[in-house]
């Protein structure tokens, strides 16, 4: 409302936000992303979520056109013998870029692609605009869901008026509970991360490339293993700052 010159024109300062002539919309950019807004952000995405990646795994940046296909799995396909085409699947780590205004429309292919393929992990980055369009069916769907707190440099809170919202949707485990969604260690880390990043005293990318590393791990655990590190808050030992005794 500052910058917009609302909060201005209440004590009669017309040299304010759109009163000198500014666009409204230029303050709510729905049609944009996240990383059309700030250019650093996707190299900062990438430098927690690539350290987590193993052998041949790459992170895929999703464009609008692959929502409706590479985010389902497919990777081409071919005829068989009765002429009937048929699709070809490979699991991926996918990284969703979504503008506010098309929020709705990507939550509904991500929805769809998470239940037709389970072992494929989704990450989305999209500003805290529009959300009563998109905001209840992505927190329905997702294991973790956040607010990144602004990040010097990367999401500074001078240039953007709204936080962006961060999603995990992890791949189903081979064995119960299936998902990570509501067990205790994740509900721990739901709880603490918010208030860590409100301290400052850890780097927000460097509790992300722990938590991620943590949940990517659990994939190759046995089922008795998994149970044990879900109900555990020792499992989420790495929130914590290192303090010396």
């Amino acid at each position: 409302m500052i910058a917009q010159g609302t909060d201005g024109l209440s004590r009669g300062d017309l040299g304010e936000g759109v009163m000198k002539g500014s666009s409204m919309l230029s303050f709510v950019p729905l049609h944009l992303t996240a990383t059309h807004r700030s250019v650093q952000l996707l190299t900062w995405a990438k430098s927690w979520i690539e350290p987590t990646l193993r052998n041949n795994e790459k992170l895929e940046v999703l464009s609008e056109e692959d929502w409706f296909w590479r985010a389902h799995d497919i990777v081409g396909g071919g005829t068989n013998a009765d002429g009937i085409w048929i699709p070809k699947f490979k699991a991926g780590i996918f990284l969703w870029l979504p503008p506010p205004a098309a929020g709705q429309f990507a939550v509904e292919e991500l929805r769809a692609a998470r239940n037709k393929r389970t072992q494929s992990l989704h990450i989305v980055l999209i500003p805290r605009l529009f959300t009563p369009l998109w905001k209840r069916q992505l927190s329905r769907v997702s294991d973790l869901y956040f607010e990144l707190p602004f990040v010097e440099g990367v999401w500074d809170k001078s240039i953007h008026h709204e936080p962006l919202t961060l999603v995990f949707i992890f791949p189903f485990l081979n064995h119960s509970p299936w998902r990570l969604r509501r067990s205790t260690t994740f509900l721990e880390m739901g709880r603490m991360l918010p208030r860590l990043w409100k301290e400052g005293n850890i780097p927000p990318g460097t509790l992300l490339c722990q938590l991620l590393s943590f949940a990517r791990d659990l994939e190759s655990m046995s089922k008795d293993m998994v149970c044990k590190m879900l109900h555990s808050s020792r499992s989420c030992s790495f929130l914590y700052p290192e303090t010396s005794e």
